[in-house]
């Protein structure tokens, strides 16, 4: 019965970056805090997930920091 927690868990942390990456960027104040805070979310992210789920982490934090990218210009 512990799968089902660790699951969950993971599922929220890869929810929580889908949702991230079109928000973060949009409110985010000046550009170093948009990246600190899109690398903290990505750590705890890849901290919590299997092996095979961290390219899907690493695509969405991609999305992010290029959104912070964006808006820098």
């Amino acid at each position: 019965m512990k799968i089902v927690p660790s699951r969950t868990r993971k599922a929220i942390a890869v929810s929580t970056l889908a949702v991230g990456a079109f928000t973060s960027p949009l409110f985010a104040g000046p550009v170093e805090d948009c990246y600190n805070e899109v690398l903290t979310l990505c750590d705890e992210a890849l901290e919590d997930s299997a092996w095979w789920q961290k390219p899907a982490v690493g695509l969405f934090c991609t999305g992010m920091l290029a959104g912070c990218a964006f808006e820098a210009i």
